[in-house]
C-alpha cells in the first residue's frame, strides 16, 4: 500500500545519507588526523560536503525509482 512504498523511500533513502555522512565524517577524519591539515587547505569545503549529500539524495531516488520500475513491470 501507500504506506509502505513511503517507508521503502523513506528507509533507501535514508540509508543513502546516512553512508554518505559516515562517507563525509571519514574525509573529515583523514584530512583533519591522518593529514593533519582540516580544513585549512581547502576553500569551498562546505559547498563540496553539501552537493555531496545532495547528490546521495538525488541518487537514491533515482535508485528508488529504478527498482520500483522494474518491480512493477
Amino acid at each position: 500500500a501507500l504506506t509502505t512504498r513511503i517507508l521503502f523511500f523513506c528507509a533507501i533513502v535514508g540509508g543513502a545519507v546516512l553512508i554518505g555522512v559516515l562517507w563525509e565524517l571519514m574525509e573529515f577524519a583523514i584530512d583533519r588526523v591522518i593529514i593533519g591539515t582540516g580544513f585549512t587547505y581547502l576553500s569551498g569545503v562546505i559547498e563540496d560536503t553539501m552537493s555531496d549529500l545532495v547528490f546521495d539524495i538525488i541518487g537514491a531516488t533515482i535508485g528508488y525509482s529504478l527498482v520500483k520500475t522494474r518491480h512493477h513491470a
